[in-house]
């Protein structure tokens, strides 16, 4: 669980319950948003690429407040850590989900 990011000039740390992650910004690619479906509910997380490794770090955007959530993503495109190009949309793809679930909710 995030309990708060804290941003630098050089880099970004995320602090969760336990533990505590610095991130610099000359480490990232780019960014991207998912939506995962799970159950009766939705989650929509975000991803940090790495240029020289595989994996990515996660951070699930329901913990954070929306206007910050904003605001780190405009940090981020000033560093020049860009969105990733997708063939869908993101809220074109979350409202399908959303079409789907009110579906097949009866």
């Amino acid at each position: 669980m995030i309990r708060k990011i804290i941003c630098y000039d050089e880099y970004f740390e995320i602090i969760r319950l336990f533990s505590k992650t610095r991130i610099y910004y000359d480490d990232l690619k780019e960014y991207y948003f998912e939506y995962l479906k799970i159950r009766f509910s939705s989650h929509k997380n975000l991803h940090l690429s790495y240029k020289n490794k595989f994996f990515s770090s996660i951070i699930n955007t329901e913990l954070l407040n929306p206007e910050d959530l904003e605001k780190f993503i405009e940090l981020l495109n000033a560093k020049g850590i860009n969105k990733q190009v997708s063939i869908i949309d993101d809220k074109i793809f979350y409202n399908v989900f959303s079409i789907i679930d009110k579906i097949f909710k009866i």
